[in-house]
């Protein structure tokens, strides 16, 4: 991205009073993240930056009722000013610490076994969007290839989220390893059974 691009989405930023605004630059690596959905199943691969054996959750220097890990899958499409717009749902798997946890230290299958996975419905209040917990609808999480994956094969679930067929999807990882976090988009690829 050149520096103009920077420039132009603070200065939108500013100018709206917006909370976010991301241009679009969807990744070109193959073996980035990815959003591919099908008839009976949707699947978001958020690659591992740095492969270990061991991870740590509720760390003893992490706060009560703070979260912890975060993937998160925002849809939407890039409008013509080159600006990512969201639509109306939003993927959200994370994991936070709770009074009273006791750190623990396992593989990243067990961490994810621990985590809360929802699909979120995106309000406007006029200046930015707050997004609020859909009951009913079933996400999984787990490990695959060293990757967090996250989906669904529930019917419902599926043809909420896409029902509007968002081409892309806004993806970000946030864990206490810094090295680990990162923010990307994926174009959802839509194939047929």
């Amino acid at each position: 991205m050149n520096i103009y691009k920077y420039i132009f989405s603070y200065l939108m930023l500013i100018f709206l009073g917006m909370s976010e605004v991301v241009a679009c630059e969807p990744n070109n690596e193959e073996f980035f993240c990815k959003a591919i959905v099908s008839n009976n199943k949707f699947i978001l691969i958020f690659p591992v930056l740095e492969h270990k054996d061991t991870w740590v959750w509720w760390q003893n220097n992490t706060k009560d009722n703070e979260l912890e890990y975060a993937w998160n899958a925002k849809f939407g499409h890039c409008a013509t000013s080159n600006v990512f717009v969201e639509e109306d749902f939003s993927v959200w798997v994370g994991l936070y610490k709770f009074p009273g946890q006791k750190e623990r230290v396992s593989t990243l299958q067990e961490l994810l076994k621990e985590s809360q996975s929802d699909v979120m419905f995106g309000n406007n209040d006029g200046s930015s969007k707050n997004y609020n917990r859909i009951d009913g609808l079933r996400i999984f999480t787990t490990e695959i290839n060293g990757n967090v994956v996250a989906g669904s094969y529930d019917r419902e679930t599926i043809d909420r989220i896409f029902s509007k067929k968002p081409s892309y999807a806004y993806m970000s990882v946030n864990t206490p390893d810094i090295n680990q976090n990162y923010m990307c988009f994926a174009k959802v690829e839509y194939k047929r059974n």
